[in-house]
């Protein structure tokens, strides 16, 4: 796989020879169909000496890019920064849900946890089919969903260690690292079901 392709956000792949080649094709490309990248926001991840060019303009280099969503360095997906970012969004999204009642004093513990597993976990699940978990990260995932439960009990204390296990049993939420590998297992089961002329088949 040399590059990957999602309506117009295209990611190459590959040594500097093979990524100076590909650009000359990208380049060729657009002048006979008629359309032009934006090389300003192009970016190239190479800690090397190799200067990269798009219609003669230098590409900036950078430690690390977001292509759809996903961080990615120059060993690939950066788990860390993935786990960071998404637990950071977590919580602040059900910081706002509890600020117009999600708690079990306002609209009731049960409609506050639908709230958190509908609306918020999603936003902490992203890219973890794909991400290798470490036991730290593990952690820091199972933490924030504690924080989200606590406010869905109204407990704003961060220091706070009210037990979570009654309300993550009623609402039947797995705690995150068994949540996890969920997903990943259906990414592989829905792979293997895919059509044989997919990409990933």
């Amino acid at each position: 796989i040399n590059s990957l392709l999602y309506a117009d956000d295209v990611a190459i792949l590959g040594s500097p020879e093979h990524v100076h080649t590909l650009l000359a094709v990208a380049e060729q490309h657009s002048q006979a169909l008629g359309y032009r990248w934006h090389p300003a926001k192009c970016q190239v991840i190479d800690s090397g000496p190799t200067r990269y060019t798009l219609y003669g303009e230098p590409l900036a280099k950078v430690a690390w890019v977001e292509y759809l969503g996903i961080p990615f360095n120059a060993k690939g997906i950066d788990t860390s920064r993935l786990i960071q970012h998404n637990t950071a969004k977590t919580t602040n999204a059900m910081r706002m849900l509890h600020s117009i009642g999600a708690q079990q004093y306002s609209f009731g513990l049960g409609v506050s946890l639908r709230l958190y597993r509908t609306f918020i976990r999603p936003v902490m699940e992203y890219g973890l089919a794909i991400a290798k978990l470490t036991a730290a990260l593990k952690t820091q995932l199972e933490r924030t969903q504690k924080r989200c439960v606590w406010l869905a009990l109204n407990v704003t204390d961060v220091t706070a260690t009210t037990p979570t296990i009654i309300p993550l049993h009623l609402a039947a939420l797995p705690d995150m690292s068994l949540r996890a590998t969920i997903l990943q297992f259906k990414f592989v089961r829905r792979a293997h079901e895919l059509p044989p002329t997919t990409l990933l088949a």
